[in-house]
């Protein structure tokens, strides 16, 4: 029986025992492939390695990011290990190199000063400010991300073994199966934000809810902390394309490794699930040392006294 590239397409992704979040992800990378295979006339046995270079030059042109390119062509070569594993065809994506260049920081931590004037932009008066303030703690002390501040609920806020933690589901995870130390001034500002929120609510309850008539009490969107974080941090003088809310997380773990913490430590802090993740801002705190430190510098110290 002879298989069209869809066919084979919805096999691999029937065939995977993976989370639905990677199927979602799988399925999504191959609908973009197979739809710029149809627009090129291309079958599965018309396609070569060749048309794989092409494909990649084709997602470089449309200005994604290294971090989205490679995720595309890591879905794809998967399904073609798959056929070939499978018999179905030769696995033309064998010698395509997938640029992984991104293992820079695409945005930019705060230094000390900026992160105080950030925090400062706040009006805590308002329950409003107070939730604000509550989630731009958790993202900057305890180095969160958007989506795992959306998905806490008010339980995933507990006492454990003597002082106050929170539970958490990590990027990519389907359970809440993370459990970290909650930063002392974090802890206080989710107080003083659930003390002046509305009683009506449970332990199950969204952590942070709109307040907005439309979505009333419903949990919030990472874009919404996305673009509250921004408009703070451009309130604060800290502008520009490298500053989003991403970055105070970017500023909890370069500040964990300024500490002296070890990569394993940082890495389970941050979440991450490799070393290659962490060793980001080792190696950013290596530079830093070695740009402050350099042979040079310290030539011109010398000769100066």
């Amino acid at each position: 029986m002879k298989y069209g590239l869809d066919d084979l397409i919805n096999l691999f992704i029937q065939e995977k025992d993976v989370s639905k979040i990677s199927l979602v992800q799988y399925s999504f990378g191959l609908n973009k492939f197979y739809k710029w295979a149809v627009n090129e006339n291309k079958l599965l046995t018309g396609l070569t390695t060749a048309d794989m270079i092409k494909y990649k030059r084709y997602l470089t042109e449309l200005k994604y990011t290294h971090l989205t390119i490679s995720n595309y062509l890591g879905s794809v070569r998967l399904f073609y290990k798959w056929v070939e594993l499978n018999e179905f065809g030769n696995d033309i994506t064998k010698t395509l190199r997938i640029n992984k260049n991104y293992s820079t920081f695409r945005k930019k931590s705060l230094n000390i000063n900026q992160s105080v004037k950030f925090l400062k932009q706040f009006n805590t008066k308002t329950l409003m400010g107070k939730r604000n303030f509550a989630i731009a703690n958790l993202l900057l002390r305890n180095g969160l991300r958007e989506i795992e501040v959306s998905r806490m609920d008010v339980e995933d806020v507990f006492e454990y073994n003597d002082r106050w933690a929170i539970r958490l589901q990590r990027k990519g995870r389907s359970g809440k199966d993370d459990v970290l130390p909650l930063s002392e001034k974090a802890k206080e500002a989710i107080e003083d934000y659930l003390l002046h929120r509305n009683t009506d609510f449970q332990d199950s309850s969204p952590l942070f809810v709109s307040l907005s008539k439309a979505n009333k009490y419903k949990r919030i969107s990472t874009h919404f902390i996305s673009v509250m974080i921004k408009s703070k941090l451009v309130q604060a003088g800290i502008v520009g394309k490298m500053f989003t809310a991403h970055s105070l997380r970017h500023t909890c773990a370069t500040l964990l490794i300024a500490d002296g913490h070890s990569e394993y430590s940082v890495k389970t802090f941050m979440g991450h699930r490799n070393f290659t993740s962490t060793q980001i801002y080792t190696r950013q705190k290596e530079t830093e040392m070695i740009f402050n430190n350099s042979p040079a510098k310290l030539l011109d110290e010398m000769i100066s006294n």
